[in-house]
C-alpha cells in the first residue's frame, strides 16, 4: 500500500519514472487534478541528483483523473512540503532498479501477472492524455487491474 498513490499516478498520467519520483507535494494540484513537471531524478541515492526534464517540452502540466485524488491526498498528508512525494522506506529517492526488484516484480508475481513494466503505465497515460482527463486510462485500469473477485481474476493496483 506504500506505493499505491505512485502507481495510480503512473497509470493516470504520462510521466516518466524520473519525473514521478522527482515530484514534491507542491507539484501536485489535487484540486485541479494536475501535476507540474519541472525536473526529473537523474541519479537516486542518499544524495540524489536532479535535473531538467528530458526535453524543453518536458516542462509541462499534466492532467490526471479525479478518481485518484483521494489516494493522492491520503498519501501526501504524511509528506512535508519540499520533500519528495514518493520515497523509499528509508526516505531516499526511489531507484527504478530497486523498485522493480523489491516492489514491482514481487507484486506482479503475487497476482500472477508477468511482463508488465512500470513504463507500460506511462504508455497508458499517453493514451489517456490524448483522450481527455483519464477516461481511457480509467477503462484500462478497470479492465486490466480491476479488483480480484471470484468472477474477475485480474489484479488490482490497490493490491500492489
Amino acid at each position: 500500500m506504500r506505493y499505491r498513490a505512485l502507481i495510480l499516478l503512473a497509470a493516470f498520467s504520462s510521466l516518466r519514472w524520473g519525473e514521478l519520483v522527482a515530484l514534491r507535494p507542491e507539484d501536485i494540484d489535487l484540486d485541479g487534478c494536475t501535476v507540474g513537471v519541472t525536473r526529473q531524478l537523474n541519479k537516486p541515492g542518499t544524495v540524489p541528483l536532479f535535473g531538467p526534464p528530458k526535453s524543453r517540452a518536458g516542462r509541462r502540466v499534466v492532467d490526471f483523473a479525479d478518481l485518484i485524488v483521494p489516494d493522492l491526498r491520503q498519501h501526501l498528508r504524511a509528506v512535508p512540503a519540499g520533500a519528495l512525494a514518493f520515497t523509499s522506506p528509508e526516505g531516499t529517492a526511489l531507484s527504478n532498479t530497486n523498485f522493480r526488484r523489491r516492489v514491482w516484480g514481487p507484486a506482479l508475481a503475487a497476482v500472477g501477472l508477468e511482463g508488465v513494466h512500470i513504463h507500460d503505465l506511462r504508455r497508458q497515460g499517453d493514451t489517456s492524455e490524448n483522450e481527455g482527463r483519464g477516461a481511457e486510462s480509467e477503462r484500462w485500469v478497470r479492465k486490466y487491474w480491476s479488483p480480484v473477485t471470484e468472477s474477475n481474476r485480474r489484479p488490482s493496483p490497490y493490491h500492489v
